[in-house]
């Protein structure tokens, strides 16, 4: 593998994007079909899944819990990487992880609400109407 080209990962990230275009084309989320609401998770294949194809604001768009986590992660792996260097496995940083978990989940609620009060409303399917 060259640090440009690397047909391993080529092909797990052709695999995992086919796997998410499959889920997609099966159907839509069992909560919002049985509810007539969005569900906090719905769109995260989506954003995965733009996510991979290197759009990124189309990928926040459609569930922005999806990139926040991966930043959450890189941020959670550097600190545990720096405690173990610097303070030999002992924990000192969780002020910035709990304040990280807060605003991940204030996102989710805000979100989730905000897409189903336009959907209630104003009857704005917002994966819908707004992202097609």
């Amino acid at each position: 593998c060259s640090s440009l080209h690397c047909p391993f990962f080529d092909r797990n990230m052709k695999w995992i994007k086919s796997f998410l275009e499959k889920i997609l084309q099966g159907g839509s989320c069992s909560f919002k079909e049985n509810h007539g609401l969005y569900c906090p998770g719905c769109g995260a294949s989506r954003a995965i899944l733009k996510l991979f194809e290197g759009h990124i604001l189309q990928s926040i768009l459609y569930n922005p819990v999806v990139f926040m986590s991966i930043i959450v992660t890189i941020i959670f792996s550097v600190l545990h990487l720096y405690e173990n260097k610097k303070w030999n496995g002992r924990h000192r940083y969780y002020r910035i992880r709990i304040t990280c978990l807060i605003i991940l989940i204030i996102v989710w609620t805000f979100f989730s609400f905000l897409r189903n009060f336009l959907l209630i409303h104003y009857g704005i399917d917002y994966i819908g109407d707004i992202l097609y």
